[in-house]
């Protein structure tokens, strides 16, 4: 039996914690009659494949990170069966836009290369203490920033090597010498190879040590307007070294030795370009020269059939020891483009050998047959909808794109088949209330659902945001505690208008009887701005039974500007404020996810309507679903806490359970102590100070821990002692447990580099 460190510590403090931890939550997800095996891992847009042993098993495991939402997943290797691992993801520092897993040391652990966020190289170390990984940053001794650098020409100081965040390198002894060299595309259209000399300076390989060698590696360039690849017909000379300077807007490489012969063929994804383009090595492992292509590798199978900017993974998936091919998108979310969202992970298995590799298509949904995965940016809501007493799930979705066609946005609609204390869900209509057809006629998608009782008759309407920044209200004539039955859709319900990326939330705010409207906000470069926060609030002017608002968000009652809350720093171009909430008779609590992927709570938010609102909980249990967070809060399963649904930009939900405690009409959590202490700052450099309330009259226990439970350092604080020095730390996460007289806090600690 596995022990898994992560799950283990928070199975401890299960014990000393008064109120139920935040842990991720499970239940059983049905569609067309099989159960989903992986319900609640986020789902998959433009992932990228490794692997190693995480849990040092002796097998490798399967790590996959998605560049949408920059999001880590780790499915381990059981007796050839991948069993979802999120206690793993820890070990990893955060990513983004792509990384690469490759053992530098040779010392039998693969090591992180990564994207520095920018457009260097960062290498981290895979180190095994107590028998387990963690990873830390390699130091460069020849540069003033802890990247890899090559030597300058003059053979005095250091350049960084440049990589594109576009595009993924490729990280590998191309030159059979036992260190890792690096090619990429940086800028313009060769691959440019950088040599690692550490083997011939007899330099440990514990460190790196570049010079730049080639500018035109593979003797080929990438055209100036096209995805055309030019091929030199002299082993010795760039295609055409005229064409090298200018172009680059985005190309993946993947290296490999497809026929044995010693030397290195390429794999090239082009983001013009909607397969995968092989070109063949015909010169030999000193001296690359490319003098055959194959523009929809592999021509003599299935054809890739994804949208363009491709990327591929070699790696064995099916436990056979073959290496297969893995294809992927390799797109974010922008203006102009859109990520291939579903049937978007190509498996070509490897029917012969390594040494010579043969590819025959098996599917295009690998891994993500098996997860709920609804495509893009999905939005949940719990509410009953056929009034047998369980709540249901509702989901609204961007458009699905597969390889150039969007289909409309629509609802799902999720029927709780279990009971008030083991929620089951089975997928029960999958264009729930046919809006794909008001989505595809009125050119109307990012569909927002809330259901709450907008006219005051007793049941509960739905009001919908999109990507239009308008309304669609339908309006819930079956009556109370009856399954419901909605009249036609309105369109731009009461010309209310907040520009771009509505997602809206019902409210009684004012307790009139009439639900008012919370409105989360997204930005876009097309828009006037005059919605510069994160919400807007309209308040209902009518009456029972006859709803009704003003469109001016600038006429009071309403505010364009709620709570001041501010989660669209960045002008984005999809909602970045999405809210649910809690109400009872003495509980009025409201979630808001964001960009960050976090989420925030807000205690009595509703005594607040034009004042500035601040979190109850900031970044409530350091949950990161990656970017664009989407929460659905209630109790689920009646234990008397809340339980948290999030959707993610990746099309897929993460559960969890929370430790917010609401049964009998009271309201205990951690949140409480936490309400009572600031930690700042976080993410930090050097020092954490933890700022405590009037109220704590005694010290306060600390004790700072890495992720595996080890104990760093710990002491006492006060008002007067108030800092935790971190200075001679290294960067990565760390746990901070405060204890007030018995009441224990726990928070991640993120430790920065200076």
């Amino acid at each position: 039996m596995k022990t898994y460190p992560v799950l283990l510590f928070f199975l401890l403090l299960s014990f000393i914690l008064p109120a139920q931890n935040i842990s991720r939550y499970d239940c059983k997800i049905s569609i067309d009659g099989k159960t989903i095996e992986y319900p609640f891992t986020g789902g998959l847009n433009s992932p990228q494949f490794n692997k190693m042993d995480i849990n040092l098993d002796g097998v490798e495991d399967l790590i996959v990170f998605d560049r949408v939402g920059n999001k880590l997943n780790v499915f381990i290797n059981d007796n050839g069966k991948y069993v979802f691992a999120p206690e793993y993801i820890s070990s990893f520092p955060p990513v983004e836009y792509w990384m690469l897993l490759v053992d530098y040391n040779h010392d039998g652990l693969k090591d992180l290369f990564k994207s520095s966020g920018s457009t260097d190289i960062e290498a981290w170390k895979a180190v095994e203490a107590n028998g387990k990984i963690h990873f830390e940053k390699y130091h460069n001794p020849y540069f003033s920033k802890d990247v890899l650098s090559r030597k300058k020409s003059s053979g005095i100081g250091h350049f960084e090597i440049e990589h594109l965040q576009s595009d993924i390198p490729s990280i590998i002894d191309i030159d059979n010498d036992g260190d890792l060299d690096v090619l990429s595309f940086s800028t313009g259209k060769s691959v440019k190879l950088y040599k690692n000399i550490c083997v011939e300076k007899d330099i440990s390989l514990d460190s790196f040590l570049y010079i730049f060698t080639n500018n035109c590696w593979g003797r080929f360039v990438e055209d100036n307007f096209s995805s055309k690849i030019h091929l030199s017909d002299n082993p010795y000379r760039c295609a055409d070294q005229f064409l090298v300077a200018p172009r680059h807007a985005g190309s993946t490489t993947l290296i490999l030795d497809i026929d044995d012969d010693e030397d290195y063929d390429v794999l090239i994804g082009d983001i013009e370009y909607d397969s995968l383009i092989f070109l063949r090595n015909g010169g030999n492992a000193k001296n690359a020269w490319m003098t055959e292509i194959d523009r929809h590798f592999p021509s003599y199978d299935k054809p890739i059939a994804l949208k363009s900017f491709l990327a591929a993974s070699y790696i064995d998936v099916d436990f056979d020891g073959n290496k297969d091919l893995i294809i992927t998108p390799n797109e974010d979310y922008d203006i102009a483009h859109s990520p291939q969202n579903i049937k978007n992970v190509y498996f070509y298995k490897n029917i012969e050998s390594n040494k010579k590799p043969k590819f025959k298509f098996v599917q295009n949904d690998f891994l993500i047959k098996d997860m709920l995965d609804l495509g893009g940016n999905v939005y949940p809501t719990f509410v009953d909808v056929n009034a047998d007493g369980l709540l249901d799930i509702v989901v609204g979705i961007s458009p699905q794109v597969i390889f150039e066609r969007e289909s409309p946005s629509k609802l799902y609609y999720f029927k709780n088949i279990g009971t008030k204390s083991n929620p089951e869900f089975r997928l029960a209509d999958s264009d729930y209330l046919n809006l794909s057809i008001i989505s595809y006629q009125n050119e109307l998608n990012y569909f927002t659902p809330s259901f709450g009782d907008l006219d005051g008759d007793g049941d509960k309407d739905l009001v919908l945001g999109n990507n239009t920044g308008t309304l669609i209200y339908l309006e819930n004539i079956a009556g109370k505690d009856k399954a419901f039955e909605f009249n036609d859709p309105i369109i731009n319900y009461k010309n209310i208008d907040v520009e771009s990326f509505s997602a809206p939330c019902i409210i009684d705010h004012n307790n009139d009887g009439l639900g008012d409207l919370i409105i989360g906000v997204g930005l876009n470069f097309h828009n006037s701005q005059n919605f510069l926060g994160a919400a807007v609030y309209f308040e209902n002017i009518g009456s029972i039974g006859n709803a009704d608002f003003s469109s001016d968000a600038f006429t009071s009652p309403n505010n364009p500007f709620y709570g001041e809350l501010d989660y669209n720093r960045d002008f984005s171009d999809h909602s970045y404020a999405y809210f649910s909430t809690y109400v009872d008779k003495k509980n009025k609590l409201l979630f808001a996810g964001s960009k960050s992927g976090s989420i925030d709570i807000f205690k009595d938010f509703v005594d607040h309507r034009y004042d500035k609102l601040t979190p109850f909980i900031e970044n409530y249990g350091a949950i990161d679903i990656g970017n664009k967070s989407t929460p659905a809060v209630a109790d689920i399963d009646n234990d008397g806490y809340l339980e948290i649904l999030i959707g993610t930009e990746t099309g897929g939900f993460e559960f969890w359970n929370t430790d917010i405690k609401i049964s009998n009409g009271s309201y205990t959590t951690e949140g409480d102590l936490k309400s009572k202490m600031k930690i700042y700052p976080n993410p930090t450099q050097d020092n954490v100070f933890i700022q405590l309330d009037d109220s704590i009259l005694k010290s306060v226990k600390y004790k700072l821990t890495n992720m595996w439970g080890e104990t760093i350092k710990s002491g006492n604080l006060n008002k007067s002692n108030n800092k935790i020095e971190l200075n001679m730390l290294q960067e990565g996460i760390y746990l901070l447990t405060l204890d007030s007289e018995g009441k224990l806090l726990t928070e991640k600690i993120v430790k920065t580099k200076k």
